[in-house]
């Protein structure tokens, strides 16, 4: 039995435990608070400015990409006989806008709070510059000049193969980048998107497949010679001409 002057003491004991308990716990959920404030804080951070450059970045993508298609259809036309492009046509072909595409990504570097969102655009131009490369031997192969350079009918089918396989990598990057910058500004997963992210699942990771066109077949199709059957040298092809 504990001693009766004991009691007071004992008392006084637990009460200040109490309060100390009870401060040491404010003190707890204060700084806790305070955390998520401060992660609110450096989420809005740039929220505009990093918003707007993901915005610049896949506008000029698409940009990109249509200049791509038209310079394919340019090249497809002529490669199958059609008529190359007048000087009016050329003139007014749109400019490239790689170098302004790079210095956006370049910007998301500095402001992006994920690397998802840097990787992916990488990526995305890693790919225009494929696209690019995969058309410039039948762009240099067909010229304005009237010369009858052709590709070969397996050159033909590579390249419409590598377009095909660029073209649907390269989309599956635009939706990687998309539900990154939004899960980077807290926008939530697109309405209607896929329902695993960021995207469908492969027979071959995107990676694999990027080193494989890089690695085999792309270099394997821009050695691949063209058959001049008039002797001549090309001096004045579209590709050149549109640079």
């Amino acid at each position: 039995m504990v001693p009766n002057e004991l009691v007071p003491i004992i008392s006084a004991g637990i009460g200040a435990g109490a309060a100390l308990g009870g401060v040491l716990l404010k003190m707890l959920y204060d700084g806790r608070t305070e955390r998520r404030k401060q992660r609110r804080d450096d989420a809005a951070l740039f929220l505009a400015e990093r918003r707007e450059t993901y915005d610049r970045f896949l506008n000029l993508h698409r940009k990109q990409l249509d200049r791509n298609q038209r310079l394919r259809e340019i090249g497809l036309t002529v490669r199958d006989g059609g008529t190359p492009p007048s000087s009016e046509e050329l003139a007014a072909f749109p400019g490239p806008v790689m170098g302004d595409l790079v210095a956006t990504l370049d910007a998301i570097r500095r402001l992006a709070r994920s690397y998802e969102v840097v990787r992916a655009g990488e990526q995305m131009i890693r790919l225009h510059a494929d696209m690019t490369a995969a058309q410039r031997k039948m762009l240099d192969a067909v010229t304005a000049d009237g010369s009858s350079w052709e590709l070969s009918a397996e050159a033909k089918q590579t390249d419409d193969t590598l377009w095909f396989v660029l073209a649907n990598i390269l989309r599956d990057r635009t939706l990687e980048f998309t539900y990154a910058y939004r899960a980077d500004l807290g926008l939530g997963d697109p309405e209607g998107g896929p329902k695993r992210y960021p995207i469908e699942p492969r027979p071959w990771p995107l990676e694999v497949s990027e080193h494989i066109i890089r690695s085999r077949i792309l270099p394997n199709h821009l050695s691949e010679p063209t058959h001049d059957e008039t002797g001549g040298s090309p001096e004045s092809g579209v590709q050149r001409t549109c640079n």
